[in-house]
């Protein structure tokens, strides 16, 4: 099955051994986002558990294999939420058009200081669907609009500004709404 056109589909699968400072298991949940746009999802909070299973798929809109795509994972209290770790996938180590299904070893920045400083925060399974995404063309020529009159060449690193025709002095006319307030239209 593929993507619509300008979609990445990212699945949140499961998780095995994540660590917790519960004995009983922690009631863990996902954020994921990405560097490209401003997308962001939460999957379901899987309680009492190490090895999570989630199963849910999570799309953006993209057009370029550009940015990462990152998984966040939380132990969910009552009042806060504590940071198990995370795992960062880069865009541009897959192939647009392709599916790739991995285990990630996710990575806690923060050190939790009840975990042993040598044990892995655990990992997480992804399937990542490109199918949705073109293959760029490296020979063609990208520009994109910076603002409404003018180009930005990448190749070339040149700014082209397209200047407007000079139009007619514009004469405004001015008018009193209902409530006597002066209004003035520019046509």
């Amino acid at each position: 099955m593929t993507s619509k056109e300008g979609v990445l589909n990212v699945t949140v699968l499961e998780g095995r051994n994540l660590t917790s400072s519960r004995v009983n298991g922690a009631d863990l949940y996902c954020t994921i986002g990405n560097t490209f746009n401003r997308q962001k999802y939460r999957t379901a909070v899987k309680k009492k558990t190490s090895n999570p299973e989630w199963l849910q798929k999570f799309s953006f809109f993209t057009k370029e294999l550009v940015g990462e795509v990152y998984v966040k994972v939380y132990d969910k209290n009552t009042f806060l939420s504590r940071f198990v770790g995370q795992v960062a996938v880069s865009l541009s180590d897959l192939d647009p058009g392709s599916q790739t299904e991995a285990w990630y070893t996710i990575s806690d920045e923060t050190k939790d200081k009840k975990l042993k400083e040598d044990k892995s925060p655990g990992q997480i399974r992804l399937f990542i669907d490109c199918s949705g995404i073109k293959t760029r063309d490296r020979n063609k020529k990208s520009s994109f609009k910076l603002h409404e009159k003018t180009n930005f060449d990448i190749s070339a690193n040149i700014l082209t500004p397209e200047f407007p025709e000079k139009t007619p002095e514009r004469t405004p006319e001015k008018y009193n709404d209902k409530n006597n307030s002066e209004v003035i239209i520019t046509k």
